[in-house]
């Protein structure tokens, strides 16, 4: 008798690595993505007053705001992932697909790159009166917009509520297919799985370094 027959209680995972349980397995990150930025935007909109058109000036909101852009687009810009973000992405239309195209341009031109319209340096000079305009003084002055209007982080926030339950779907879709497929295996075949383990990135592991 096989001693992984015999001993196995059923308990233990083990890992499926088909083409599609490859595709769940990023589709399970994407998701996690996704619903990244929708508590984010969330939380910040709760610090936000109703009232207010402005955001609150704060650190903090600044980082939520950063992280729901830079994690939403990562989902959806390039990577190894194999998911369901393209098809989703492909399948957007009317205001979705408006309010998408919006959060990964600002995150490209916004958030990535400095050459944008919401940022604005310039310098500044003092001077006395005439004739001679002495130079008094310079004021390098900078004026950084970070936060759009409260409209704009509304829509966005339904936006990555309807994309996080397309995602659901497809990854029921892809679920369904894994276990169709390991349903037609043969008990040996399913018991000679290798054990499934995680192991966590620890602080030296080169960022580098692929997956």
């Amino acid at each position: 008798m096989d001693e992984a027959t015999s001993g196995q209680t059923g308990t233990a995972l083990r890992e499926v690595r088909t083409p599609v349980a490859r595709r769940l397995a990023d589709a399970v990150a994407e998701l996690h993505d996704v619903l990244f930025a929708r508590h984010a935007v969330e939380e910040l909109l709760n610090s936000w007053p109703t009232e207010s058109p402005t955001g609150p000036d704060t650190t903090v909101a600044r980082s939520l705001w950063t992280a729901a852009l830079v994690t939403y687009a990562r989902c959806f810009c390039g990577g190894v992932r194999q998911g369901t973000a393209k098809a989703i992405s492909d399948q957007l239309s009317g205001l979705d697909r408006e309010v998408h195209d919006w959060a990964i341009a600002m995150r490209s031109k916004h958030l990535a790159h400095s050459v944008n319209a919401f940022e604005q340096a310039r310098v500044g000079v003092s001077l006395g009166p005439a004739p001679e305009y002495e130079v008094l003084g310079l004021a390098p002055l900078e004026l950084f917009t970070i936060l759009p209007d409260r409209q704009a982080a509304e829509r966005f926030a339904k936006h990555t509520e309807r994309v996080h339950l397309l995602q659901v779907g497809a990854f029921q879709d892809l679920e369904s297919q894994v276990l169709e497929d390991l349903g037609s295996w043969t008990a040996q075949r399913r018991i000679r799985l290798p054990g499934l383990e995680l192991t966590p990135a620890g602080p030296q592991t080169d960022p580098a370094r692929r997956r």
